[in-house]
């Protein structure tokens, strides 16, 4: 498992004429069981699933850079995902769901460019997920049962620290909101200092002659019908 296997050894049986392949082996890959028989020798796959492994991923696992299939679901494996990992350079299948996995995903596994089948599901994994290159591959199936995973394929966007909340949203709310009550009374301000810079001038001409009075009142009431129609 510590070597890259490039060379197919057939394990033919039988005789010259009539040589059959014998030995199979069926694996859970891609998500449903497949059965190896010519490529046989190029497999190299741990299927641990289903069991009731705890503790944290070792690291040394990734040390096996002839790994084909990785299978560890349904355990109660906690910790982090290894940064490591993207070092599985032969790995095709990958599933980590249903454990206790926590902490981000490394953005180091877009670049398992073999990765064809992946599955973090129902785990505790938080974050931004690292959705370029290869990641880019999966839908939101293999990433789903983890509350605290945002952005990429899922519907939950992202904020500066992680999964933009319910209290984000009403708080942008309240904040649109006294935007534009500011801007309203910004704009009033604008209106009344322009209609006051054009009429001053013939108010103050106006109160010294005998319809200065008169004139006033007209003024005040035009003040407050366009405030009235601004509002």
């Amino acid at each position: 498992m510590t070597q890259q296997q490039t060379v197919n050894i057939y394990l033919f049986y039988g005789s010259y004429m009539t040589q059959y392949y014998q030995e199979n082996f069926a694996v859970n890959m891609y998500g449903q069981p497949l059965v190896y028989t010519k490529t046989l020798s190029l497999l190299t796959s741990i299927d641990l699933s289903g069991n009731n492994l705890h503790g944290e991923l070792p690291e040394q696992i990734t040390k096996l850079v002839g790994l084909v299939v990785l299978n560890l679901s349904g355990n109660h494996i906690s910790g982090r995902i290894p940064n490591s990992i993207s070092e599985l350079r032969q790995l095709l299948s990958l599933d980590l769901s249903d454990n206790n996995f926590s902490g981000g995903i490394p953005p180091s596994m877009s670049s398992m460019t073999f990765l064809a089948y992946l599955n973090v599901s129902n785990n505790k994994l938080s974050g931004i997920i690292p959705y370029t290159n290869q990641m880019t591959t999966f839908n939101a199936t293999s990433f789903s049962g983890n509350p605290g995973l945002c952005g990429g394929p899922l519907t939950v966007k992202c904020s500066d620290g992680g999964v933009t909340g319910d209290s984000d949203g009403r708080r942008n709310a309240d904040s649109d909101r006294d935007d534009s009550f500011i801007d309203k009374w910004f704009y009033l301000s604008i209106g009344l200092g322009y209609a006051a810079g054009l009429l001053l001038p013939y108010l103050t001409f106006a109160i010294r002659t005998s319809w200065g009075t008169y004139t006033l009142v007209l003024w005040i009431k035009l003040l407050q019908s366009f405030e009235l129609e601004f509002l």
